[in-house]
């Protein structure tokens, strides 16, 4: 019986050592699980905030590429605006030189030659964007596509405060005017 008393204690005692060291085991398991919880937490909020600091860079540096490409596009219609300008002059005298041949009957190979230069550049300048202004005689004033050069008088009632002559065509190039109509109106 006394065997079996030592015995019961000593497996009381080994059974006990064996739940403390479960227990501490089992603590240990619970303290690096935390741990290892808290670390993925960490990685899952680093991750996000790199994701969206990612996605600011991108948005930003494409609304860098748009501005860019504004730019170097507002850049280069200025320019050929600049340059359309110069060339509107010499269209306008290629215009009264045509008509002064016409006007005489002059028509000959370099009246002909004349008017084959005109055609070429006013399709060139037509296909980078220069249009004309569409202006008719007895068409109300309009101060955002007309220049009165000349009030004139005028017999008839229905052409007072409307075009009576155009003296020089208008242009718009993309959208943007770069020659008013010149004009004459009734009054």
């Amino acid at each position: 019986m006394q065997n079996e008393k030592i015995n019961k204690k000593s497996i009381s005692k080994e059974f006990e050592k064996k739940e403390k060291e479960n227990n501490k085991e089992s603590e240990i398991k619970n303290k690096i699980k935390i741990e290892i919880e808290d670390k993925i937490e960490e990685l899952k909020m680093q991750n996000k905030e790199t994701t969206n600091k990612y996605i600011r860079l991108y948005s930003e540096f494409e609304n860098f590429k748009k501005r860019n490409e504004r730019e170097k596009s507002n850049i280069i219609n200025s320019a050929n605006e600049e340059i359309i300008k110069k060339i509107l002059p010499v269209i306008d005298d290629f215009k009264r030189a045509l008509k002064s041949l016409n006007e005489n009957k002059l028509t000959t190979e370099g009246s002909r030659g004349i008017d084959l230069i005109y055609n070429k550049l006013n399709n060139i300048l037509n296909k980078e964007g220069l249009k004309k202004i569409t202006t008719k005689i007895g068409d109300e004033f309009d101060d955002e596509k007309h220049e009165v050069k000349i009030k004139s008088k005028t017999k008839e009632k229905k052409l007072k405060g409307k075009i009576i002559k155009i003296i020089e065509e208008g242009y718009i190039f993309k959208n943007k005017i770069l020659k008013f109509t010149k004009i004459i109106i009734g009054i």
